[in-house]
């Protein structure tokens, strides 16, 4: 794979990313903070946010795992999905850290 071919599949997943991001937000976080959803999930798990989106995280990954094992194809969404899991993490990470 060339440095084009390979820059413009980062170029359409990130884009991809961003809009589910934008889609799901409306779903899951209608109030305010975007992070909501993880908050309930660790108060009502009683583990902390990070925590809680791990375990969501982990049912995509388990999913990726069982599709390579089988060396199916992966639909983009699984990968897509797993990616935006990291970029929330990060949102909490920093919320809850501050810019470390």
């Amino acid at each position: 794979m060339t440095n084009t071919e390979f820059d413009k599949i980062t170029e359409t997943m990130l884009d991809e990313c961003k809009q589910v991001l934008q889609v799901k937000s409306i779903e899951y976080a209608p109030v305010s903070n975007r992070l909501i959803s993880f908050k309930r999930a660790g108060a009502f798990l009683g583990v902390n946010s990070k925590v809680a989106l791990l375990g969501m995280l982990t049912k995509h990954l388990v999913s990726i795992y069982t599709l390579c094992e089988a060396d199916d194809y992966i639909p983009r969404e699984k990968i897509v999905d797993s990616i935006n899991y990291l970029i929330l993490l990060e949102a909490i990470n920093i919320e809850e850290c501050g810019n470390e």
